[in-house]
């Protein structure tokens, strides 16, 4: 396939990926936060319409070495994070994203609301 016209990027931030972000980012200030299962991108054909303006970050909490919530905990708290909204597969692995995001608001020590949307793995949205 060849790309014959500009695609310009919706993303607010880069990197996305938990592990690669940093700290602190003017982006992530105040800001309602987007927190991704790395496959939902690919399982939703729209998926980037709900990261417009939004700072986002992606993991997967069955192919990290390393408990993530911890650094994501920094993240929300060093930047006084509004709200996270996050997206999962409808499987079961993903269940430790969530279980990692609620972790890491509560290690925060911010009353954060957390929004949990669920992807079918045939890109139907369940909210």
């Amino acid at each position: 396939m060849t790309q014959t016209a500009q695609n310009p990027s919706p993303l607010a931030n880069w990197p996305i990926q938990v592990q690669l972000a940093p700290l602190t980012a003017p982006y992530f200030k105040d800001a309602d936060l987007l927190i991704a299962a790395s496959c939902t991108a690919f399982a939703h054909g729209q998926f980037a319409a709900f990261t417009e303006g939004k700072p986002l970050l992606v993991g997967c909490s069955k192919l990290e070495k390393d408990d993530f919530s911890g650094r994501l905990s920094k993240i929300l708290r060093l930047n006084h994070v509004r709200s996270v909204r996050m997206f999962r597969m409808e499987v079961p692995c993903c269940g430790g994203m969530v279980s990692a995001v609620r972790k890491a608001i509560t290690l925060s020590g911010l009353d954060i609301p957390l929004e949990v949307t669920v992807i079918s793995p045939k890109g139907q949205v369940n909210p």
